[in-house]
């Protein structure tokens, strides 16, 4: 005590400022150290947006090129093949008007065997080759508008690809060509617009073809179409063709010109490794009314199978700072990706194509990829704050322990009295002003705690009447009894120690009193019960209080009130001679019965005898032939189809009910009074004396809707089959309605 307390509230304000200090420098560190992580995010997203706008700068380049130069071969094709068609013996005509009149006309009546067919293959062949000497260029092509044979969608056509040997043809109706042929087709067949895996036409021809129907509203160039990958023939690598009508001066379409550029030359532009990350990859493919159908993309890299989940138009979920059109998509795996979309120029504004068909260039990179730098300084944003949070803490905790050490003691002093409230407690001084403030505290309410203790379990053992209190800390592994509880609940008492019992066992032993087989009047619990003895065993009644911390509660053997309340309920319902049902419990219990069964048969019987053995031999031996029928009476009673009853002195009813007809009934009726007829009993003085008895009856519902009614028709039948001496006849009488 002669050391001067420090309040805990000053020792406590040490320690806060000192923490708030060291949190404040690490945050200042790390708010100049750290950056802005979204400001390092986009600027990765517009490097990879740089790379994906340089290949779909390459490829808008490589592909709208060669387009431009055959959309300008396409006037000097139409001239040629006008020439050709309109020469006689090939020569010119001698009027001009007469060749607007007839081109269209003559262009119709060519076949596929006509020499003319063979002539213009031969003057666009050089036109093909000029198309071809692009090198991004692998195939170039023009489709007749002239059938070959009568087959369906077989037209004359010159088609030239490019091979590791030179140009090719690889399909040419009579076609006059110096080049080699890679198919080995004959002269004469021609050339099918159906696909051969799909069956579907070609749509390199069947789009810009459209032309034939649209031509008085559209020019020749609104027609030009890029057709999605498709092959020519089974197993090839598959291409893309760029086509366009080609038309006469006078407006006839004469058929399509185009070229082909293959899989391989796309791929070349968009190098999957250029995005810098190993699941990163392109998609180019062509969007037909929104629809996308990525199973004909031409990928490379990566998977790009949930790209399908795009829908026109790519609306960007990331604002301009992460580069143009940018979206971010997530799979169903919950792995994110970021996507930047690039728009191909194929179609402008006049083109027929230009509403429902475009053509995408997706690039795809992993989210990880372009958070991998700020995924870095957040990393080293948290073990920064980690640090700083573990230094705070061991510097709180050094600091706390050094003012907590001399509370210890404190601490085990207070859990043993909680072990035992029979002394009072003493506590050291720490030298913390609250600390010792609250001890002295602790030791006066310790010493109220001992006395009242003391007294409650004095009070407990003084009532008079068997009861025992427990109570339980939800804190607390053990409860605390008073004496009285060992009698009660018949424990051993080596399980009490100081007052007290394991909780564990405690709960034990409330479970098997209050399981849900014991309880029994009014709430109380039956324990203890031997087997085949209702009347065994003790009768307890639990009442408890609970708060937030404990609960209390009182024990009470009310077995005494219980038995007595049983002998009262038993006399009242019962007969004190024969043990059998009374007048008021059988009136209540047929009252249910015949509202539940289909039959009754309701028997009074008269055990006529008995006024003349009691006036005779005495009341000891009528109370022995009432007995004697009552064993009788009774024995055919089990509850589920028969009860006995005990009217008056000489009168007893017996009801039959169920499902089964009247007559079932009658005759257990009959049977009954057969054996009752045969009763002898023999009195003191060797007397013997046999039962006289007169049954009257009566059915539920043909006599009586109720029990009283059934008892009135019973008793008017025996009423009228009295003798003379006015008494009644023996024999069974059924009522019958006078």
């Amino acid at each position: 005590m002669g050391k001067k307390a420090i309040s805990l509230k000053a020792k406590f304000f040490i320690v806060t400022t000192i923490v708030i200090i060291v949190q404040f420098v690490l945050n200042i560190v790390l708010y100049h150290s750290l950056g802005n992580f979204e400001y390092i995010d986009q600027k990765m997203s517009k490097e990879v947006y740089s790379e994906t706008l340089n290949a779909y700068n390459q490829l808008q380049t490589a592909l709208t090129t060669p387009a431009k130069s055959l959309d300008r071969e396409a006037n000097h094709i139409a001239e040629s093949i006008e020439t050709v068609v309109m020469s006689e013996n090939n020569m010119p005509l001698s009027a001009e008007a007469d060749e607007e009149i007839v081109f269209s006309e003559r262009f119709d009546l060519l076949s596929g065997n006509s020499p003319k067919i063979t002539s213009i293959t031969a003057s666009v062949e050089k036109s093909l080759l000029s198309v071809l000497s692009d090198d991004n260029i692998s195939g170039a092509f023009i489709i007749l508008d002239t059938n070959v044979s009568k087959k369906e969608n077989s037209h004359s056509a010159l088609y030239l690809r490019k091979t590791d040997k030179g140009v090719s043809v690889i399909y040419g109706n009579n076609a006059k060509t110096s080049l080699d042929r890679t198919r080995k087709i004959a002269d004469e067949i021609d050339f099918s617009l159906e696909n051969e895996e799909t069956g579907v036409l070609y749509s390199f021809y069947s789009k810009p073809a459209l032309y034939k129907k649209k031509s008085l509203v559209n020019s020749a160039e609104s027609f030009t179409y890029w057709s999605a990958p498709h092959r020519l023939f089974e197993g090839e690598d598959r291409v893309i063709s760029y086509s366009r009508p080609i038309v006469s001066s006078d407006g006839t379409f004469i058929g399509v010109i185009g070229f082909e550029v293959s899989e391989k030359t796309i791929k070349s532009f968009l190098p999957a490794d250029s995005l810098g990350f190993g699941n990163s990859g392109y998609a180019f493919f062509d969007r037909s009314n929104g629809m996308i159908d990525l199973s004909n993309a031409i990928a490379t890299g990566a998977s790009i199978n949930d790209i399908e989940t795009i829908s026109h138009p790519i609306i960007a979920t990331l604002d301009n700072d992460y580069g143009q059109n940018v979206s971010t998509l997530e799979a169903e795996n919950g792995k994110r990706s970021y996507l930047y979309t690039h728009y191909l120029d194929f179609y402008d504004e006049n083109s027929y194509f230009a509403e429902g068909e475009d053509w995408l260039l997706v690039g795809k990179v992993p989210e990880n990829y372009i958070t991998k730098q700020s995924t870095v300084v957040k990393s080293l944003s948290v073990v920064i704050m980690a640090t700083a949070t573990l230094v705070s803490l061991l510097v709180s905790i050094f600091v706390i322990s050094i003012s907590t050490s001399k509370t210890k003691k404190l601490i085990r002093t207070i859990e043993n009295f909680k072990t035992d409230h029979s002394k009072s407690i003493v506590l050291e001084r720490v030298g913390i002003k609250e600390i010792d403030k609250l001890s002295e505290m602790l030791e006066s309410y310790s010493e109220d705690v001992s006395v009242n203790s003391a007294k409650k379990s004095k009070i407990v053992d003084l009532i008079s009447n068997p009861i025992a209190t427990f109570e339980i800390s939800k804190n607390e592994d053990k409860v605390f009894v008073s004496n009285s509880i060992v009698n009660i609940l018949q424990l051993n008492p080596a399980i009490i120690i100081n007052g007290y019992i394991n909780k564990k066992e405690w709960e034990g032993i409330y479970t098997r009193i209050t399981s849900s087989e014991n309880i029994s009047y009014e709430g109380s619990y039956h324990v203890n019960k031997e087997a085949g003895n209702d009347n065994s065993g003790q009768w307890l009644k639990i009442n408890t209080y609970e708060s937030d911390k404990y609960i209390i509660g009182v024990i009470t053997d009310i077995s005494e009130q219980i038995l007595e309340r049983k002998r009262i309920e038993y006399e009242r319902n019962h007969d004190s001679l024969t043990g059998i049902i009374n007048r008021r419990t059988f009136l209540l219990r047929t009252e249910e019965i015949l509202g539940n069964c289909k039959n009754a048969v309701v028997a009074l019987w008269d055990i006529k005898n008995i006024k003349f053995v009691n006036n005779k031999y005495g009341h000891e031996n009528g109370d022995k032939l009432i007995k004697a029928a009552t064993r009788v009476l009774d024995s055919v009673s089990n509850d589920r189809h028969t009860i006995t009853a005990r009217l008056s002195g000489d009168e007893f009813v017996t009801i039959f009910f169920g499902e089964k007809d009247v007559s079932f009934y009658k005759s257990e009726v009959k049977n009954l009074y057969e054996l009752l007829s045969n009763v002898v009993i023999e009195i003191p003085d060797g007397t013997e004396i046999k039962i006289e008895a007169a049954v009257g009856t009566a059915c539920y519902p043909f006599d009586a809707p109720d029990i009283k009614g059934l008892l009135r028709c019973t008793d008017s039948t025996l009423l009228n089959n009295k003798n003379e001496n006015g008494r009644h006849s023996d024999g069974i009488f059924e009522y019958k309605a006078y």
